[in-house]
């Protein structure tokens, strides 16, 4: 016990807390030798535990969390927490009234971290990649795995709140019922007669996490006709990427537009969750910090037309000021990486032509800094380039010719780095945009899915530039 006081043994929010309530209830000793019982409630609720808060303080009001979806997911350890509690306070109710140790999941906060996790589930099949979550696989066809990325703590949620929602959250998409505690009764009767009941059901549709930060698109009831497209502009300081407004797009249970995810080495996470690495945009090839959120401006969906709009201050003036005088001629752009950034906004409309097909019209609008770089990644299948005269780069990487694969160079603002995405991105050609142009993925399913990524170079000619990334933590062709 004196271990977890000294904070020796520690681990994930929820598990200290329940080590040290588990050790309570079993010593059940109140006596003159301390640590006892006492303390180790008052440690679990009060001190370095903060389970008294950790809901109410630590969850947002849609039920997201400062958190990666995945990682998120631990405060249902503080189940756990709050069932020890229920039995220290039956055998103790004097010495711990509720008004000092309180029901954990005695708020509305409490039933909204069970309803995050069936509304951020896409096509009851994949989660959001927003910050260390998910990863990229080789492309295949998925099929519903669950109605909500929890299973077991939905029973515990269903008997506090008896949302029909959470008895279908209780069950697989097959019917079957998530097993139970050990030593927990079995509430069966009770689910199947909420299951019977239409509200149980969890259809898709367009939905919004505002306080999380996150919109999706989300159409077809009928199997094999579903399509969604999610914008993240989440602001969680914890397992956080620098995913600003990153889209994903889904269709027919295949993730079209997959996103790296959790970093497959910490010790190459720069490359897996840099600004670059995901489908956004970059200033000056500059990471934001990662304490900003953002905001949505427009949801909306009519006749089959959905849109939404979102905001991010990527490159706040607190972090990237303005100099307060001009600088000397030829200096500007070597000092001034990622100043002004006063707009960063992406629109997103997707629009169903009929059950099979459907197209997204993107606008990402950005002011301020010097160089604006749009990022597209795509599935781990061959990607079919238009016709443009596009000049190779014979050796190095987009950080220049001279610069090796995951190299130290310094970019031409002067700064000096390490493992930035330039570096990463070998194969690099480069092409000018005059028009618009379009790429093409088949995904090699023998439905034959396939995507069109059609650019459009808006206010003059762009540049394009492909190339093939990778960290050495993967292999050479990868």
């Amino acid at each position: 016990m004196q271990g977890i006081l000294n904070g020796h043994i520690h681990g994930n929010e929820g598990f200290h807390q329940a080590a040290a309530m588990a050790c309570a209830l079993v010593m059940d000793d109140y006596g003159d030798v301390h640590p006892n019982s006492q303390d180790m409630v008052d440690y679990a609720f009060h001190g370095d535990g903060r389970a008294a808060y950790m809901i109410l303080n630590g969850v947002l009001r849609d039920g997201g969390s400062f958190e990666s979806p995945n990682y998120s997911s631990i405060k249902f350890d503080f189940i756990r927490v709050n069932r020890l509690m229920e039995e220290i306070r039956r055998r103790h109710p004097d010495r711990f009234p509720q008004e000092k140790y309180p029901d954990l999941f005695g708020n509305p906060k409490g039933k909204a971290l069970f309803d995050y996790y069936i509304d951020l589930e896409i096509f009851h099949t994949f989660l959001p990649s927003i910050g260390d979550c998910g990863n990229i696989q080789p492309t295949e066809r998925r099929k519903p795995a669950y109605n909500s990325y929890v299973t077991t703590p939905n029973l515990y949620g269903f008997e506090r709140f008896h949302d029909p929602r959470l008895a279908r959250a209780c069950t697989a998409p097959d019917g079957r019922f998530h097993s139970g505690e050990l030593f927990e009764p079995y509430p069966e009767d009770e689910l199947k007669a909420a299951l019977a009941t239409p509200e149980s059901q969890i259809p898709l549709r367009d939905r919004l996490l505002d306080a999380y930060g996150w919109a999706l698109i989300e159409t077809g009831q009928t199997p094999g006709q579903e399509r969604a497209l999610s914008l993240n502009y989440s602001g969680i300081p914890g397992h956080r990427q620098f995913d600003n407004l990153n889209l994903e797009l889904f269709a027919r249970g295949v993730s079209l537009l997959p996103d790296l995810g959790y970093p497959y080495t910490w010790d190459y996470r720069d490359w897996d969750s840099g600004i670059m690495s995901h489908n956004t945009v970059s200033v000056d090839e500059t990471q934001p910090p990662a304490d900003i959120g953002g905001q949505c401006n427009l949801f909306a969906e009519k006749d089959g037309i959905h849109v939404v709009t979102a905001r991010h201050d990527p490159y706040p003036p607190h972090v990237f000021p303005s100099p307060p005088a001009p600088l000397p001629a030829g200096e500007g752009s070597k000092a001034q990486p990622a100043r002004d950034v006063n707009l960063y906004e992406r629109t997103c409309v997707l629009v169903e032509l009929d059950p099979e097909r459907f197209y997204v019209v993107d606008l990402f609008a950005v002011n301020g800094g010097s160089q604006h770089d749009q990022s597209w990644h795509g599935p781990l299948t061959p990607l079919q380039a238009p016709p443009l005269q596009w000049q190779a780069q014979e050796q190095g990487t987009l950080a220049g010719p001279d610069v090796a694969h995951a190299a130290t160079y310094t970019d031409r603002w002067g700064r000096e780095k390490t493992r930035n995405f330039p570096c990463y991105l070998t194969k690099v050609r480069r092409a000018q945009l005059t028009e618009p142009q379009t790429w093409h993925w088949d995904y090699g399913l023998p439905e034959g899915d396939q995507l069109n990524l059609h650019v459009v170079p808006v206010g003059g000619p762009a540049e394009v530039i492909m190339g093939s990334g990778r960290s050495p933590a993967r292999p050479a062709d990868w």
